[in-house]
């Protein structure tokens, strides 16, 4: 009969296979940290948008103003020349409505920029709004511009994605959200309300 060895003790963890990967991981973390940038309207607006339709919502749901055609218009996703006439004639009070009108020319005209254009737009108005207000839409809006989903956890496959999102949005680190892949579902409820 063969005995039984038993095992003495708990296992032994792996030798680390190389000593350089902790030391390229700090590097790393290091360099990432020293580019973080500035948590306000001068860091939000550095990377170009993606979508201009997020930059028309943001700015109208900063407003904080109802308009049923301009409301309708997001929803929709109507972009052609009467839109922009149309837009050009509305003389609305609130100039953050304004903004949301000049973003949705220039989605209209196609002269973004590459996603440049609606940053000049819209970095002058919020740095003069309280970052404490804007900060959570400004969150909101380049997510879903960013990974295709609202930041809103909602118990699907994508939490993951959006809270690694917010983690880094929060944190500065506008070049690694922006990095991260596209959500695997889409956001179906474009223009409404987060």
């Amino acid at each position: 009969m063969t005995e039984c060895r038993t095992r003495k003790g708990p296992r032994r963890p792996r030798r680390r296979e190389r000593a350089s990967d902790d030391y390229e991981l700090v590097e790393l973390t290091t360099i990432i940290v020293e580019h973080t940038l500035d948590q306000n309207a001068a860091g939000w607006f550095l990377l170009p948008w993606r979508d201009g339709w997020n930059a028309v919502e943001l700015a109208f749901r900063a407003s904080g103003e109802s308009d049923g055609w301009l409301e309708d218009v997001i929803q929709h996703r109507r972009a052609n020349s009467e839109i922009y006439w149309i837009s050009q004639e509305k003389q609305p009070a609130s100039p953050m409505l304004r903004l949301a009108l000049r973003c949705l020319q220039v989605l209209v005209a196609n002269s973004s920029g590459g996603g440049e254009v609606y940053n000049a737009i819209l970095v002058t108005a919020f740095e003069a709004a309280w970052p404490e207000t804007v900060a959570p839409l400004v969150l909101e809006y380049r997510c879903r511009d960013s990974i295709g989903v609202s930041a809103h956890i909602a118990g699907d496959e994508n939490d993951r994605l959006r809270r690694a999102f917010s983690t880094a949005w929060k944190r500065g680190l506008y070049h690694a959200a922006y990095a991260l892949p596209r959500a695997k579902t889409r956001l179906v409820t474009i223009g409404k309300r987060p």
